[in-house]
């Protein structure tokens, strides 16, 4: 027993979330629970949808993925778009490509350490262990892209009893591979049959799938829709897979407000906004409109300090008046300068004893 994220539907059988617009709690809740499961189980699973993911990575193409439990039955199936397995015999080996991919061990494409890692994989089991622990192991393909094949092939007994390959023509547009597998559950320590934490373990994977490899691989590619028992998960974004952990996003979000979620469709910047954060109305000052800067305005420049004025030049210049002077006599017998009789006569100081 483990404490694990698992998606519990509503309901008995596997359910997955609804589409973004719906309420989420009508299919499910992704919940923080203890279950009771059996590593082994899930790993084998895993190695399978972990190959359908990879298909999108090596075919942008690939823009479906589908996954689906059969409680009653005890099987589970995993589909992926985009090119299937090529359908043609091996060089070498002398047997069909898919066969060798599924029915033979130490068979990879995936051991250059040099080589930038974008798929998962590494020593050559990977889906081969899947079929090592089923009592049932199918696999189907199409490559009409390719080959212009259909291929189906089934495995019993844990891989021991192999059956023959139904090989036939398919059209070009036709292009899926599918496994389809019934874990040996006696084996892996579950003789009850899959119960509900398996199925709600094996549903969270493919919701982690549809939030971690659903995005557009470019600018102008298709979104991978993932199909969780013949209904498309709800899952668009990241945002949308983090919200089923986190909850929603807090409605003071610019989302959530309608003035500001305008003004960044029309782009003015410069409009009042208003924030319901705390329940007050703020706004935002209004940028300036630029306009033609004016020319500056010229001071007249000061004059220049007049200079010195000799006596001459007052006396040969009668428009200027002439400066006003003082009579200091030292002694009785000093005399003054004599004056014109227009001129103001100074009043006479003191003299000193």
């Amino acid at each position: 027993m483990a404490e694990l994220w698992v998606w519990d539907p509503p309901a008995a059988g596997v359910q997955p979330p609804p589409p973004a617009s719906a309420p989420r709690g009508d299919a499910g809740t992704m919940t923080l629970r203890k279950v009771t499961y059996t590593p082994a189980l899930y790993k084998i699973f895993d190695e399978v949808l972990v190959n359908a993911c990879d298909a999108r990575a090596r075919d942008p193409t690939c823009d479906r993925l589908d996954v689906d439990v059969d409680l009653a039955r005890g099987t589970v199936s995993v589909k992926n778009g985009g090119r299937g397995v090529p359908v043609e015999m091996h060089a070498t080996e002398g047997c069909w490509v898919p066969e060798l991919i599924f029915g033979h061990l130490l068979t990879s494409s995936n051991y250059d350490d040099a080589e930038r890692k974008t798929t998962g994989g590494r020593n050559g089991y990977g889906a081969k262990l899947c079929n090592v622990f089923s009592t049932e192991f199918t696999v189907e393909t199409a490559d009409g892209a390719g080959s212009g094949r259909r291929y189906r092939q089934t495995w019993r007994r844990n891989m021991t009893d192999k059956g023959e390959a139904t090989v036939e023509p398919c059209p070009k547009t036709e292009n899926w591979t599918r496994v389809t597998f019934a874990p040996d559950l006696v084996r892996l320590g579950m003789p009850n049959g899959l119960d509900a934490d398996a199925a709600a373990l094996f549903a969270r994977r493919a919701i982690d799938a549809a939030g971690c490899v659903g995005a557009p691989l470019t600018a102008r590619g298709r979104r991978l829709r993932v199909f969780l028992g013949g209904r498309e998960v709800g899952v668009r974004s990241f945002g949308d897979y983090a919200a089923l952990y986190l909850g929603p996003p807090p409605p003071e979000d610019a989302k959530a407000d309608p003035k500001r979620r305008n003004a960044a469709k029309t782009g003015r910047k410069g409009r009042d906004a208003a924030s319901s954060s705390e329940g007050t109305k703020t706004t935002r000052p209004r940028r300036p409109t630029p306009t033609t800067a004016a020319p500056p305005r010229r001071t007249p420049p000061l004059p220049a300090a007049p200079g010195p004025i000799s006596a001459r030049a007052i006396a040969g210049r009668s428009s200027l008046p002439r400066p006003r002077t003082a009579s200091f006599s030292t002694c009785p017998s000093s005399t003054a300068s004599p004056r014109p009789a227009a001129a103001r006569t100074s009043p006479t100081l003191p003299t000193s004893s």
